[in-house]
């Protein structure tokens, strides 16, 4: 019997997934009968019972969050961009247009019109908010652009220098959800541009970390999942899965692509860092490692990975050593994988019988 057959076969079937019980068929030989001798160099371990976590960790890319296009609302010459890296904030200057600045506030509707008395709308709920959060009161808070909204508008267009006319149109601010990250001046001073025309690509000024996996091994996984990441310096962060789908990223919010690939291709799962440790910024593009906790199995039985046989039926099963030295092969079913040891379940088996394991 050629066990290292087997478990060549076993390695190209079976997908080891954290939290996911394995199911797969080899095309290894089929198993011994009851009572043949082992193969050569094999030896035994015995079946162990206690609490199983089928923790596993992935390699993944720390970058900033959120990559993204900002396009002009209105048509005009452009006379100020930011320096790439720069970190625009609610409220700061996003760019200039025809010497004029056009200011960030945070929101995910995009500036697409004219905000003035009497418009609703969810980009009017998120102009009150900003207008609130830098301490304009007088705004309200429903969606409808009354006569406190207005009042603040005034109030910060004074501010600002500008004509407190009382309304915003799409030259004098641009809604994105949070601060600006500037990787990227696509339009040069001094160009002349079309409404929608690109003017700056930006990230979030969060650290995420993106992981390409295949759609099968995200199945573990799920929005909220708590993880700890290993940085390249050696510090350790804490964070949480906050995205499950999309194309894999490859560093700098690039997408992958996999030409001539007719396999699956691979999404990505996104971590925001919850806890860090400093300088961050300095290992943006690096590769780090995340660790992703388990759900734990109580009180199972459990085998080194090298006790498994694959069989013809498309399942598994592992032999158990008589007393008299004979071996006696039982189906079993596998679950959850940790430490080289997997869960099995079968008839008749119990903790400290010995099973034959290959290469011992």
């Amino acid at each position: 019997m050629q066990r290292k057959h087997v478990f060549a076969g076993l390695g190209a079937a079976a997908v080891l997934i954290g939290g996911v019980s394995v199911a797969a068929g080899t095309g290894g030989p089929p198993v011994p009968a009851a009572g043949t001798a082992a193969a050569p160099g094999a030896g035994t371990a015995r079946i162990q019972q206690g609490d199983m976590t089928d923790s596993s960790a992935r390699s993944g890319t720390l970058d900033y969050s959120d990559p993204r296009q900002v396009s002009a609302a209105v048509g005009g010459t452009i006379t100020w961009t930011p320096t790439v890296g720069t970190a625009v904030s609610q409220d700061q200057v996003l760019y200039r247009l025809n010497g004029k600045p056009v200011y960030l506030l945070y929101g995910d509707v995009p500036m697409y019109r004219t905000l003035k008395r009497g418009t609703t709308g969810d980009d009017v709920r998120q102009l009150q908010r900003d207008l609130r959060a830098l301490g304009y009161r007088s705004a309200e808070h429903d969606g409808t652009f009354g006569p406190g909204t207005q009042q603040a508008v005034k109030e910060w267009q004074a501010k600002h220098g500008l004509d407190a006319t009382g309304r915003l149109d799409p030259s004098r601010i641009a809604f994105l959800p949070d601060t600006a990250r500037i990787t990227k001046n696509d339009a040069q001073t001094g160009s002349r541009i079309a409404p929608g025309t690109a003017v700056l690509t930006a990230s979030g000024a969060k650290m995420v970390v993106n992981i390409p996996v295949y759609p099968s091994e995200q199945q573990s996984l799920s929005i909220g999942k708590q993880v700890h990441v290993q940085l390249p310096d050696g510090k350790t962060a804490t964070g949480k899965v906050t995205q499950i789908g999309g194309p894999a990223r490859n560093g700098a919010g690039s997408s992958t692509t996999s030409s001539g690939d007719s396999g699956p291709q691979k999404i990505n799962i996104q971590v925001a860092l919850t806890g860090s440790a400093a300088d961050l910024d300095k290992l943006a593009g690096s590769q780090v490692s995340v660790s992703f906790p388990g759900t734990t199995q109580r009180n199972v039985l459990s085998v080194p990975v090298g006790a498994l046989l694959a069989q013809d039926s498309s399942g598994f099963a592992v032999q158990i050593k008589q007393p008299d030295g004979a071996l006696k092969t039982v189906p079993v079913t596998l679950g959850v994988f940790s430490n080289g040891r997997v869960q099995i379940t079968g008839n008749a088996l119990k903790p400290g019988m010995d099973v034959v394991v290959a290469g011992r």
